[in-house]
């Protein structure tokens, strides 16, 4: 793995402070200002990594992504069936929801933002469509021939986005982690076939 270069370094770390105090404060209440006060750089290298703080956030939605994602990734699936696979994929958002509370929180938080901005609204849509491909490959795989396919793949996506929704809302994450569990099988089952 390449050495990260000082400039990686400190675009990371102000990912980083930015979710923090987004998933803290909101977005349209922390300044760009706070972000550079807490990373100890001044505004104008905060400007420097990303246009605005629109593009900030753009660059949050895709880092988080990109870490919801490698949490699945990282794990060798070579020797699950299809259907262990599909269910790694959807256990892979819940245990990064866990694991990462601010991020999912930030990442949610996309989706109130669109109803107001376009902008907004067009990078919720390309994160919403990317999950349901990344859904429908997986269920392809289990069965080729399921029925709605499209349709399964969607609800799927909201019922994973409806748990992650409940357990950063929630007093007792834990809880709602536990009953994922218990439902996954069942509601899956229910559902694709």
């Amino acid at each position: 793995m390449p050495k990260k270069t000082k400039g990686q370094i400190t675009k990371e770390m102000i990912l980083t402070k930015a979710i923090e105090l987004f998933s803290e404060k909101g977005f349209e209440q922390t300044s760009t200002q706070e972000i550079a006060d807490v990373c100890g750089l001044s505004q104008t290298n905060i400007f420097y990594h990303f246009k605005n703080k629109k593009g900030l956030f753009s660059a949050i939605v895709d880092f988080v992504i990109a870490n919801n994602r490698e949490i699945f990734f990282e794990k060798d699936h070579s020797h699950e069936t299809p259907w262990e696979k599909f269910e790694s994929l959807l256990y892979a958002n819940i245990i990064w929801a866990k694991e990462f509370p601010a991020q999912a929180q930030v990442l949610l938080s996309l989706f109130h933002f669109s109803g107001s901005d376009n902008d907004m609204k067009e990078l919720a849509t390309k994160t919403i469509d990317n999950g349901r491909a990344l859904t429908k490959k997986y269920l392809e795989e289990l069965d080729e021939e399921i029925i709605l396919i499209d349709e399964k793949s969607i609800f799927i996506q909201q019922w994973i986005m409806s748990v992650i929704f409940q357990m950063i809302s929630r007093s007792d994450p834990d809880e709602i982690f536990k009953t994922f569990e218990v439902q996954c099988q069942h509601i899956l089952k229910s559902i694709i076939f």
